[in-house]
């Protein structure tokens, strides 16, 4: 079973009030849902919300920092290989994840610090470039900054 799959996919619910609801905020929402057919698990078709999404997160993502080629695609590789590797071997898995928690736990830190003091980005521009907000950049550079312990 593959389960980061089913993790990745978005949850599906009775009815779209709580997604429709974050999308009206955002300005996102069409004019009306559709009924779904009545057996399927859901009651509306979000397939126009979806693909306003998808819309949304393209924008944000040509906006950020982008990675070298060579970088995305090791990432994307390494992705794939875990994802094998946590169906066939979890434990093999785990000890993977824990050697990029370590990589995660040098990097981050010296980069948060150049990106911040060394290079002093300002706050607006880390945001953009992470694809987040500013508040959401502050708080991931903090967690740089102060690791929690185990």
């Amino acid at each position: 079973m593959d389960l980061r799959r089913h993790l990745r996919r978005p949850a599906r619910r009775a009815d779209a009030g709580g997604l429709r609801l974050r999308l009206a905020c955002a300005g996102l929402v069409p004019d009306r849902l559709e009924p779904g057919p009545r057996r399927e698990p859901y009651t509306y078709d979000t397939s126009p919300l979806a693909q306003d999404w998808k819309i949304h997160i393209e924008d944000v993502e040509a906006r950020t920092v982008p990675l070298p080629a060579e970088l995305a695609d090791l990432l994307q590789r390494l992705d794939q290989h875990l994802d094998r590797l946590a169906d066939d071997a979890p434990l093999a898995a785990l000890k993977a994840v824990r050697a990029l928690e370590t990589i995660i736990a040098t990097t981050g830190p010296a980069a948060a610090f150049m990106a911040v003091s060394g290079a002093e980005i300002p706050w607006s521009r880390i945001a953009e470039g992470l694809g987040t907000t500013e508040s959401e950049a502050r708080s991931r550079l903090r967690r740089y900054e102060y690791p929690r312990r185990p």
